[in-house]
């Protein structure tokens, strides 16, 4: 008994002398973003064939971020995203213009309607904020290539080929600068906004339009790298938007405010149960069509602070945050990453999947969760309504390969596609079904 006390107290000792206190345990390194980006003039382009064949949680967060500074970089005048080269693709029905291939000048802001629940975000000064969508030439190249705005060409199109590496598609929320509002700290430009009317009871664009000062208030960007073809979806916010919850969601108290701050969009000391209210989908929303206004207005906070994830998700992109406004100068230091979402599995996209938790037919490898990142992410400018819904809750909620249904039952179902993650590719798919061009005399 002796020898073998002996023997274990020998082991103890090595096992202390070579292991070092919890205490003493090296910190993680902390996400940061590279000196090589600044100034902002000379910031790279996001090398997405380059993206790590092994990544860890910092890479796509510093994707996303080198995306952010490289498509808002200074061309001859205006953001690289606003001055993309044009790609005159012709599609059936009409010039895809609305989309790509226009100049920053030439495009009319006439997209006030968010996606999921059909609402619509009225601003603290009545107005409804608008949305642009725009696309990089290695998207309209691929479609263009693939003859993919011909709807048959698409519905026979090989549902395993996906978007390319370096693909990017982005969405743009702005809003309408009032006389004499400080929107100093703002990306600002002034623009075409569509006019609005009512029609059978419904809030529609009236087909007129008016030049107005805009600001940027949000900006999604979905970008193709290499063994994620199913995009790295991210997002960014102004950061005077709206207060973060103050808790979680299910702690607060309906009548609590939730922040004693004035936002961009909300009025400090307004409750909790009156913040993200969807008045167009109640049928609540009345338009002033003299004034140009909306009643009632709405109340914006963040349901989910970046998006959630892990404590690791959380803390890269507050130090990544952290670390490019310590180098950033100018306006565009303005705005932070809310967050990124994208597959913890390489090359998992697959046709006729939704990728969401309890999935039948596309499970997650491994018996681990598809989704990593901020799994709950939200532009509370973009993603308004559909916050606290747990089935709209991330982008791929809606972003899926899944066959799609024509709205209106006129055009043929989209069969599910790889492509189909893209929903630039499936409105269009639409409008040009359900519009066939006229046959030709002979």
């Amino acid at each position: 008994m002796g020898s073998k006390r002996l023997v274990g107290a020998i082991i103890a000792a090595l096992w202390a002398a070579t292991s070092l206190p919890a205490a003493a345990q090296p910190a993680p390194t902390p996400c940061t973003a590279p000196s090589t980006w600044f100034p902002h003039s000379q910031t790279p382009e996001q090398n997405s064939a380059g993206f790590p064949s092994d990544p860890n949680n910092c890479d796509f967060h510093q994707w996303a971020w080198n995306a952010f500074l490289w498509l808002t970089q200074d061309v001859k005048g205006e953001p690289r995203f606003e001055a993309m080269p044009a790609n005159g693709i012709e599609t059936k029905a009409g010039t895809l213009d609305a989309l790509i291939g226009r100049s920053a000048q030439a495009r009319t802001l006439d997209i006030i309607d968010q996606a999921g629940p059909n609402g619509i975000m009225v601003d603290l000064q009545g107005h409804p904020i608008y949305y642009s969508i725009h696309s990089d030439s290695t998207f309209g190249d691929f479609l263009k290539t693939n003859g993919l705005f011909d709807p048959a060409k698409l519905r026979a199109f090989d549902p395993n080929t996906s978007f390319p590496v370096g693909t990017l598609t982005l969405k743009a929320a702005w809003k309408v600068v009032n006389p004499g509002e400080n929107v100093s700290t703002f990306y600002t430009r002034h623009a075409q906004i569509a006019l609005l009317t009512t029609k059978n009871g419904k809030i529609v664009l009236s087909g007129k339009t008016k030049t107005a000062a805009v600001a940027l208030v949000g900006f999604h960007i979905a970008g193709t790298v290499a063994n994620h073809p199913e995009m790295i979806w991210a997002t960014f916010e102004h950061l005077q938007n709206a207060p973060d919850l103050p808790k979680k969601m299910s702690e607060m108290g309906p009548y609590e405010k939730v922040s004693d701050k004035n936002w961009t969009f909300y009025k400090a000391g307004t409750p909790f149960k009156d913040c993200n209210i969807n008045s167009a989908g109640s049928g609540a929303l009345k338009l002033d069509e003299a004034a140009q206004t909306l009643t009632p207005v709405t109340q914006v906070c963040r349901m989910v602070p970046y998006g959630g994830g892990s404590d690791n998700n959380v803390a890269n992109i507050k130090s990544l945050n952290d670390s490019v406004h310590a180098q950033l100068k100018g306006v565009w230091n303005n705005y932070f990453d809310v967050g990124a979402i994208w597959f913890a599995a390489n090359n998992a996209l697959k046709p006729n999947c939704t990728f969401q938790p309890g999935s039948l037919e596309c499970p997650a490898t491994s018996g681990k969760p598809l989704l990593t990142g901020s799994t709950q992410l939200s532009n509370t400018t973009v993603e308004t309504f559909t916050q606290s819904q747990s089935a709209q809750d991330n982008c791929f909620a809606c972003h899926n390969t899944v066959q799609v249904t024509s709205p209106n039952a006129v055009a043929p179902s989209l069969p599910g596609l790889n492509v189909g993650i893209s929903h630039v590719l499936i409105n269009e798919y639409f409008a040009a079904a359900s519009h066939p061009p006229a046959k030709t005399k002979h």
